[in-house]
């Protein structure tokens, strides 16, 4: 059977959403290697604008995160820059890629306003979506990245579909996103 699911998903930094995602990416690759798992972030025009400023890629300090975080705002305030880039990337994977049966998108939001917009979104164009929580105790809940895209994670408003918690190892992790995730959602069918 063919699909195309997109699933935004939240977590603090270091939660373990990249984790996550790749989880599902090797077992989707798995039980069916003409199975397609993508992922975009929010993120990502502000990185790109801000690599040609300068930025180093590989730096995730405070005062980068807040950089990041601000000129996302502004791009957006601008010319609503985030949610052209989604827009494109989720019509790219729903149009091409037409040899895979089974097409995943997972989109990386942090804001209630970009998960809200992208679920209102695919609802309006008839494309299956769901959102994700990744929890890990370990992080304090009370810690500041010094940006309200990052500080505002633990008090999101949205309901998510999925919460997944990853308290433990990465086998513990592999068995969550099995049992409380591919398995609920059927992604194997």
């Amino acid at each position: 059977m063919s699909y195309f699911k997109v699933y935004i998903i939240n977590g603090s930094g270091g939660s373990g959403k990249d984790t996550f995602c790749n989880l599902v990416w090797t077992a989707m690759d798995n039980f069916d290697p003409h199975s397609l798992v993508h992922k975009y972030y929010t993120s990502a025009p502000a990185k790109k604008w801000a690599s040609l400023m300068g930025w180093d890629e590989k730096s995730k300090r405070p005062m980068d995160r807040r950089f990041l975080c601000e000129l996302k705002d502004m791009l957006d305030y601008w010319d609503n820059v985030t949610y052209k880039y989604l827009k494109e990337k989720i019509e790219e994977v729903l149009y091409n890629y037409t040899t895979f049966d089974r097409k995943i998108l997972f989109l990386h939001a942090r804001e209630d306003k970009d998960i809200t917009w992208i679920k209102e979104y695919c609802c309006k164009k008839g494309i299956y979506c769901k959102t994700i929580k990744v929890n890990r105790k370990v992080l304090n809940e009370n810690s500041k990245y010094g940006n309200h895209a990052d500080d505002g994670v633990s008090k999101s408003g949205i309901a998510y579909d999925y919460v997944i918690d990853n308290n433990g190892t990465k086998v513990d992790l592999t068995k969550e996103v099995y049992n409380n995730f591919i398995y609920k959602e059927d992604l194997f069918q």
